[in-house]
């Protein structure tokens, strides 16, 4: 995962957890982030520093299990606990925990809310779309389009991880900057290889569709097929096909001849090529 992956997804950790505190009116708060890498850890107490340990007017106290990278600071102090801070948290404070590894009182912190990936992949999908598209700014519309792709393409096919999620929006909003007039389902369907699916230009029509998701299903089967092992019968008859099917020339319009695409196809049958 990219640095900058890491940077947007730590922002949209503080954005969630500004959400969540936006909507308790509780004197103390508990949080316990987990099942994140430590450049987004370290990439989120760089955001906290910046907002000077305070969101939404809370006071935070944000400890982690073991030191991050250039925050040797907030580790868990000697001779204390992660038990200790959320029984002697000041009223008006929130506890930010980061579950960096397992300790000996997991048990006894379970009742602070937990923040994962799925907590920004669900709940927190409008905080991750925030601080993915910094470049273009999506209408309410959308928006809801967006979320609707991403809601189906996890009903129907598969659930992405958080990362592949988060570098297909990134992919899309560098799109729409970079190809002014392009609509938002044309610049989802060129980021489709983010999240396992290939490029098709036809699925923009269809986006959010029933027809688009039996399409979405077939783009899925067949970018998975260059991550199989074939064996030497069905290599040779989806190169046999492969020979005789028409493929249209698209040279004339900016894409490729006939002849470039059955090279590529019959690389990618042999797994030796990724669409991305």
């Amino acid at each position: 995962m990219s640095a900058a992956t890491d940077t947007t997804i730590a922002a949209a950790l503080r954005r969630y957890l500004e959400a969540q505190l936006r909507t308790r009116t509780a004197a103390h708060i508990f949080f316990r982030i987990s099942g994140f890498s430590e450049s987004t850890y370290r990439a989120l107490l760089d955001d906290l520093a910046a907002h000077d340990w305070q969101i939404a007017g809370k006071r935070l106290e944000v400890r982690s299990i073991d030191s991050i990278s250039d925050h040797a600071d907030r580790v868990i102090e000697e001779g204390r606990s992660a038990t200790w801070y959320r029984n002697n948290l000041a009223e008006g404070h929130a506890l930010v925990l980061i579950q960096n590894r397992r300790s000996s009182d997991a048990q006894s912190l379970k009742d602070l809310y937990g923040v994962t990936e799925i907590s920004l992949s669900h709940d927190g999908i409008d905080q991750l779309i925030d601080a993915c598209f910094s470049k273009y700014q999506l209408d309410p519309a959308e928006r809801k389009q967006i979320i609707g792709f991403i809601r189906r393409l996890a009903r129907v096919v598969y659930e992405p991880q958080l990362r592949d999620l988060a570098d297909f929006m990134l992919a899309t909003d560098t799109d729409l900057r970079e190809r002014p007039g392009s609509s938002l389902a044309e610049a989802i369907v060129r980021a489709l290889p983010y999240v396992g699916l290939f490029r098709c230009r036809a699925l923009a029509a269809q986006l959010n569709s029933a027809p688009g998701e039996k399409l979405m299903r077939q783009l899925r089967n067949a970018a998975r097929l260059g991550d199989e092992v074939l064996d030497e019968r069905t290599r040779n008859e989806y190169l046999r096909r492969l020979e005789t099917v028409t493929l249209a020339d698209d040279e004339a319009i900016g894409g490729l001849r006939a002849d470039r695409k059955r090279a590529l196809l019959r690389r990618f049958i042999d797994g030796q090529l990724r669409d991305r």
